[in-house]
């Protein structure tokens, strides 16, 4: 899975190149089966080189507009953080992003 914006876009356009490279071989086999006058085979071809054009659209959409992927450290930090200032605030484990069963602080390292 990637793991940042540049992984992220790399990826989006291996997929993108892919469903475009389906695309084509998808139109000339529509183009044979139109030739030979098999409608119903056109029919389901057509149907799958629509559903590449969408989702390679869908891809290029997102392209540049990647959130930053954390790692579990980083969000780890961040909760820990998060935690240090609502404890420092005063704040009980209810009102915190705690489950109901957390009743006590799970990092007493943070407490001086």
């Amino acid at each position: 899975m990637a793991t940042n914006i540049t992984e992220k876009d790399k990826t989006l356009q291996e997929v993108i190149d892919w469903c475009e490279q389906l695309e084509v071989e998808g139109l000339r086999l529509a183009n044979a089966l139109l030739m030979q006058r098999d409608m119903a085979a056109y029919g389901v071809v057509k149907g799958q080189i629509n559903a590449y054009e969408k989702t390679a659209d869908h891809c290029r959409s997102m392209l540049g507009h990647s959130v930053p992927m954390y790692s579990l450290e980083q969000l780890e930090h961040e909760r820990r953080k998060a935690w240090q200032e609502g404890y420092a605030a005063g704040w009980k484990d209810q009102e915190c992003d705690f489950p109901q069963y957390t009743s006590e602080n799970p990092y007493p390292e943070t407490i001086e």
